[in-house]
């Protein structure tokens, strides 16, 4: 229990998160990439992405089609 406040202190990302998953807080799509980013260590530019992981990130948020939710259902495609 110790070892968890004391990570959670060192890494304030991880409490955002946390609150984010218990339905406490809401936060954007885009605050919680750049926070989920931040947790792992990596400062995340997901306005002028230049890495594949931010380009990745990026079409994470502008990149919404519908197909796509039909298309990792193995059920659905099947159909």
């Amino acid at each position: 229990m110790i070892k968890k406040i004391i990570s959670l202190i060192k890494n304030p990302y991880k409490i955002l998160l946390r609150l984010d998953e218990k339905r406490i807080i809401t936060i954007s799509d885009k605050s919680f990439l750049k926070y989920r980013g931040l947790n792992k260590g990596m400062d995340l530019n997901i306005d002028n992405p230049r890495t594949f992981n931010e380009k990745l990130q990026w079409l994470k948020l502008h990149d919404r089609n519908p197909l796509y939710t039909k298309l990792v259902d193995k059920y659905e495609v099947k159909e």
